[in-house]
């Protein structure tokens, strides 16, 4: 690597040129079904993000054909439901979670968070309009790859706005939204809503999120 390019390297960094690191997009739509309330599901190659199921838009469903035609279908299409509703109601989604939870969601990292921890966030179809979420004020939770750069594989990182580091999960937050056990998808509040809703949470929060719906 010349100076030059280090150079050019550096700055990016310093001054949040980078963006997002993202694969490139290996999905191959092989077929769509339309369920009888008007859910466009289409299938897609195993390849397509890692085979996890995911929305593109306020009404279609991607997954692979062996999710499609497993016992698992109905569940996962709960879950995928309260994203597509979260993508034809956004306002009131956001409004909702920031009201019951103390949330807010942004298109844009918060100012303060470092641009290499905003270059590692892993991107996600279903959260992808507003990404980056704040809780309280102070916390922010994101997904962030690992060195593999896999989707699976990405972890939750907390930054802490006040102390402008990286925290473990606070453990007022897990007092509000775990129960045997912590939500799986903890980076969003609507990964975090989606699971709570059909896995039906004994949580606080989760108790506070079907009050208010």
């Amino acid at each position: 690597m010349t100076v030059l390019v280090a150079a050019v390297l550096v700055a990016a960094v310093v001054y949040g040129v980078y963006k997002t690191w993202s694969p490139r997009d290996n999905c191959k739509v092989l077929s769509t079904q339309v369920l009888e309330d008007g859910t466009h599901i289409e299938i897609v190659n195993d390849e397509c993000k890692e085979g996890l199921p995911h929305t593109t838009t306020r009404d279609t469903v991607r997954m692979k054909q062996g999710l499609r035609d497993s016992s698992r279908f109905e569940e996962t299409m709960v879950h995928e439901r309260v994203h597509l509703d979260q993508k034809t109601r956004p306002e009131y989604w956001k409004e909702l979670i920031k009201k019951v939870w103390s949330y807010d969601i942004s298109k844009k990292p918060p100012p303060g968070l470092p641009s290499e921890w905003v270059a590692l966030r892993r991107p996600n179809p279903d959260t992808d309009g507003e990404p980056w979420a704040t809780w309280r004020g102070r916390y922010v939770f994101f997904a962030a790859y690992g060195d593999d750069k896999r989707l699976s594989t990405a972890t939750t990182r907390v930054w802490d706005l006040e102390t402008s580091r990286l925290v473990e999960t606070p453990p007022e937050w897990r007092a509000q939204f775990c129960h045997d056990g912590c939500p799986h998808q903890s980076e969003h509040p609507y990964e975090i809503a989606a699971e709570f809703i059909t896995l039906k949470s004994q949580s606080p929060a989760s108790a506070a999120l079907s009050s208010a719906l």
